[in-house]
């Protein structure tokens, strides 16, 4: 992900962390008396709520088209229709439907359309999307769902021409799901099609099919138009597998922060991709499982660090060392574009410099990361420069890998070779590839 990404949505995590204190203001007057359901309204009693025909809000009350707060046992059925918000001419134009506070709800076989967020969800728990399309082909626009401090959704077999963006959720299934950026690459591109932010616990993304979309520059060749397929930060217990991810032009599956024990496995990455796996803003990774992925990028992994350590905020606690420690990568196999020869591996995980400054992006204290006087992501105060005794590079345990033959296989693309200890890589055995034998940089691998 680049440095633009995570700044340009700064106004959107303000929208989802206030609007629990707004909403009362915002909720449309019209409460419906009766379960059919032909205008926009309010639900906020039990029951099954069908919808009679297609509804479009014009965003004159600046709410929701459709609200369901602060009750249980609720079934919304759109038998196929479509809920719309259009154009209100404000800064952000209101979502088509806002779940808030909610326990136990399904909402099914639904078309919600909108110009940005489609979808917000927030406080609420036990909920089941299923067979709903979000958004439409030729939208052209950056539309997304926003979920927010909520716990054990089901989200299934929907359609997405949008992004998912999730904050601060557990125990969520994400599984059997098309997602398909709907944004011209000419003038913008999505982030990434499956955001999960702010610690995701136990949450599950599983056999989704994520595609970039491609466009056409003006040389005529073709432009991704999807930065990552799935973007996790400071993910810790989760499951990603089986998911198929095309034509996202950076990372297939990256992460920002600490991910902690996630098992990222019988994953297809492929197409323009830099690498299937990376990170780089604040990363760590501990406890982790990569095997059995399938993957068509330049490189396997890509992992350093920017940032130095953060202390604690949003809910996160203090970083205390950059770490690389415990992981495995089994059985994963790199295919690369004809021609490549670069490194199926790089991680240079730890230089002086990347804590402190990298491209043009400069840490220091008491000053928010900037890069041309935008603040990027969070902005951390106070963060620690990321010194030689606070690195724990130990016990990654590389087996049964195929790197592929069409480049020669370096772990180190630029850190100096003392940066790392004797237990850093472990070489579980059974690795395909090709050692570049002029090379003296760091290589620990036994190539078969």
């Amino acid at each position: 992900m680049k440095c633009y990404s995570i700044s340009s949505r700064w106004p959107v995590r303000l929208v989802l962390l206030v609007a629990p204190l707004l909403i009362v203001i915002l909720y449309p007057a019209l409460a419906f008396s009766d379960n059919a359901i032909s205008t926009c309204g309010v639900i906020a009693s039990p029951g099954t709520y069908d919808i009679e025909n297609d509804i479009t809000s014009h965003g004159a009350l600046g709410g929701a088209c459709l609200v369901l707060h602060d009750t249980t046992d609720v079934t919304l059925d759109c038998h196929g229709h479509t809920i719309e918000v259009s154009n209100s001419g404000g800064y952000q134009t209101p979502p088509a439907l806002e779940i808030a506070r909610m326990k136990n709800f399904n909402v099914r076989n639904c078309h919600f359309d909108g110009l940005e967020q489609i979808v917000r969800i927030e406080q609420s728990s036990y909920g089941v999307f299923e067979n709903n399309q979000f958004s439409r082909t030729n939208r052209n626009a950056l539309t997304y769902i926003a979920a927010s401090y909520v716990d054990h959704l089901t989200i299934q077999k929907n359609i997405f021409y949008a992004m998912w963006e999730q904050i601060h959720v557990t125990d969520t299934i994400l599984e059997n799901n098309a997602f398909t950026c709907p944004a011209d690459p000419s003038h913008d591109i999505c982030w990434a099609l499956i955001m999960s932010q702010l610690g995701g616990q136990r949450n599950t993304y599983s056999g989704n099919n994520i595609e970039g979309g491609l466009g056409v520059k003006s040389d005529g060749s073709k432009k991704a138009a999807t930065d990552d397929g799935i973007l996790l930060e400071d993910e810790s217990d989760s499951v990603v597998d089986h998911n198929v991810i095309n034509d996202v032009f950076d990372m297939g599956i990256e992460n920002l922060g600490q991910l902690t024990n996630v098992k990222i496995t019988s994953n297809r990455i492929k197409n323009l991709c830099q690498a299937g796996f990376g990170g780089w803003y604040y990363s760590n990774l501990v406890d982790n499982l990569f095997a059995d992925n399938d993957v068509t990028c330049d490189k396997m992994l890509l992992y350093y660090r920017i940032g130095g350590l953060r202390p604690a905020k949003y809910d996160m606690p203090a970083d205390t060392a950059l770490l690389f420690t415990n992981n495995i990568f089994s059985g994963n196999r790199l295919r690369p574009p004809a021609g490549t020869k670069r490194a199926a591996i790089s991680l240079p995980i730890y230089e002086p410099s990347m804590s402190i400054q990298k491209n043009s992006l400069t840490i220091s204290r008491n000053k928010s990361v900037r890069t041309s006087g935008t603040p990027q992501f969070h902005p951390y105060y106070d963060e620690a420069e990321t010194m030689p005794k606070k690195v724990v590079l130990i016990n990654n345990v590389f087996r049964d890998n195929d790197f592929g033959s069409e480049g020669s296989f370096n772990f180190d693309d630029g850190s100096p070779n003392a940066a790392y200890n004797a237990d850093f890589i472990i070489d579980g055995g059974g690795n395909k590839c090709i050692k570049n034998a002029s090379s003296s940089k760091f290589s620990p691998i036994n190539c078969q």
